[in-house]
């Protein structure tokens, strides 16, 4: 009996936990799932309900005719219910005296951030949300217009945005509140007029950087014609799905070029076949009636060797 396999475990996130069991025979086979909650001694058997979703054994009989059987149970990950609890495979089989069992130990469940961009008369806000454990870095930068170098972004200077206090939330998440100023000298800045590039206005960036993730959340903002903000993340994240179901509509197209090109090539070999087919028949046809003018021929000349005999 394996080792149950734990994938990362997110909050509100579906995960696969999995046990495999092998050579046992004969067929006859109990698997159990059970959970014992964060801090308590006792096990609880599960099945499926909401939360949890129980497959069918996958079971395969080898070449020795033992038997080998993956056990697997779908757990609808939430914080509060799954970290530092356990999770126990327990196998019951004719030839075992007690069962075996195969326990996860204490599981860690992480939350991964979401952000929300909002914004009021004077600050761009960003609502960072979601997140476990509460250990989080947040910054921000821009790129500067006088600066020669297009898009690139400096570190904002610390008192010029703000990060609020945690707040953990009902979930057992946390989330902050971080913004950034509109004002510059007690006077609104005077939002630029878009040009042909966005380059040509000032970029703002979020950064955040948590443990539930291998690269940061990066967020881009650039100053609209009004005063608002455009999010520039997103209309690249569109843009790249919008070229990309371009680009798999036309392989579509080609495909289909394609397909329609292939049936064109076998209805010509299939014709060209039946004109091959034709030929042949013609040709049997015109060499038997040879046969029979040369028979006839050959009777001919038999006739008049007879006459003249």
């Amino acid at each position: 009996m394996d080792d149950i396999e734990v994938p990362s475990l997110v909050h509100n996130r579906e995960a696969k936990l999995q046990c495999v069991i092998r050579g046992y025979f004969p067929y006859n086979l109990e698997v159990r799932w059970l959970r014992r909650e964060a801090g308590k001694p006792e096990l609880y058997e599960l099945s499926t309900s909401d939360r949890y979703k129980i497959p069918v054994l996958e079971i395969i009989q080898g070449s020795d005719k033992t038997y080998t059987c993956t056990a697997s149970i779908i757990v609808s990950v939430l914080l509060k219910t799954e970290h530092k609890s356990e999770f126990i495979c327990r196998v019951a089989h004719p030839i075992l005296e007690t069962p075996l069992e195969k326990r996860t130990g204490e599981l860690t469940v992480t939350g991964i951030p979401t952000v929300t961009r909002k914004q009021d008369d004077k600050h761009l806000i960003a609502e960072i949300s979601h997140f476990y454990p509460e250990k989080i870095t947040v910054t921000w930068s821009q790129t500067k217009q006088k600066s020669g170098l297009e898009n690139k972004f400096v570190p904002y200077d610390e008192k010029k945005y703000t990060v609020s206090e945690l707040r953990q939330e009902s979930d057992g998440t946390f989330s902050l509140t971080s913004s950034v100023k509109k004002f510059k000298d007690n006077k609104q800045y005077k939002l630029t007029v878009v040009k042909t590039t966005y380059n040509d206005n000032k970029l703002y960036k979020l950064t955040v950087t948590h443990e539930s993730m291998k690269s940061p959340i990066e967020k881009t903002y650039k100053e609209g014609t009004t005063d608002t903000f455009e999010d520039v993340t997103e209309k690249q994240e569109e843009t790249a799905q919008r070229e990309m179901s371009n680009s798999e509509v036309a392989a579509q197209g080609e495909g289909e070029e394609t397909q329609e090109s292939s049936k064109d090539k076998k209805k010509k070999e299939k014709e060209k076949k039946k004109e091959e087919e034709k030929q042949k028949e013609k040709k049997k046809e015109e060499e038997k009636e040879k046969e029979k003018e040369k028979k006839k021929q050959e009777e001919k000349e038999k006739e008049k060797e007879k006459e003249k005999s």
